[in-house]
């Protein structure tokens, strides 16, 4: 019975990686991907729960990067404003320009 468990296991680790490696580095579709698990043998439910899987999973990972650019972003402009303002006569433009596109980028992909 456990050994069953265990090979159950490591046929759905398999499918996962199958999934990932087609609709993330292929860029194959959901439907694509789908198809292409039914033929391994897996069922439409499972393989529907293994893509919506890897969704939520790029999209924690994208939202995680988007609040980095905003945390980057917002240093950058803030420490370009404190320079300048620390440092009369010299504005810190590079700084100043570069933070606030890359927070404005990081909010806007929120």
């Amino acid at each position: 019975m456990e050994e069953e468990d265990q090979e159950m296991q490591k046929h759905l680790k398999e499918m996962m990686q199958l999934a990932v490696d087609l609709y993330v580095y292929q860029d194959k579709n959901s439907h694509e991907v789908i198809t292409a698990l039914k033929e391994k043998g897996v069922d439409e439910e499972q393989a529907k729960a293994i893509i919506k899987t890897i969704d939520d999973r790029v999209e924690e990972t994208e939202i995680s990067a988007h609040k980095k650019n905003v945390i980057i972003g917002g240093l950058f402009f803030a420490g370009g404003l404190v320079a300048t303002f620390a440092n009369f006569g010299f504005i810190f433009w590079g700084l100043i320009i570069f933070g606030g596109i890359q927070m404005v980028r990081g909010i806007m992909k929120m």
